[in-house]
């Protein structure tokens, strides 16, 4: 989800996302892929990625700007078998907060 941003460099185009990052590993000598996923926030080409939070379990992203706040993204996925998720993220202009985690019935997830 990209949207505008303000850090010290200035505007620009941001972004909260779902990602299954990769890292070097010194004794296979080539890149691996992580067995998670991670919520990231990139505040623009001047800083880096930044992790906010390990999703444990998750599957079948979807992250969208909440319908009752511009300032509000939500995550939603399936964590395990028979479980949907929600999480409300904070817009906070340079990175964000999670709002709230909640447990939510498969019919309260939006149609992609």
């Amino acid at each position: 989800m990209s949207f505008q941003g303000v850090t010290q460099a200035g505007e620009e185009t941001h972004s909260l996302e779902v990602r299954r990052l990769a890292y070097y590993d010194p004794h296979e000598k080539h890149m691996v892929i992580s067995y998670f996923d991670y919520v990231v926030y990139v505040a623009g080409s001047v800083y880096g990625p930044e992790i906010l939070e390990k999703v444990d379990g998750g599957a079948g992203y979807l992250v969208r700007m909440a319908p009752d706040s511009i300032n509000i993204v939500e995550i939603y996925y399936t964590a395990g078998a028979h479980t949907d998720m929600r999480e409300r993220w904070k817009l906070l202009g340079y990175t964000a907060e999670l709002q709230e985690q909640k447990e939510i019935e498969w019919y309260q997830r939006p149609k992609e």
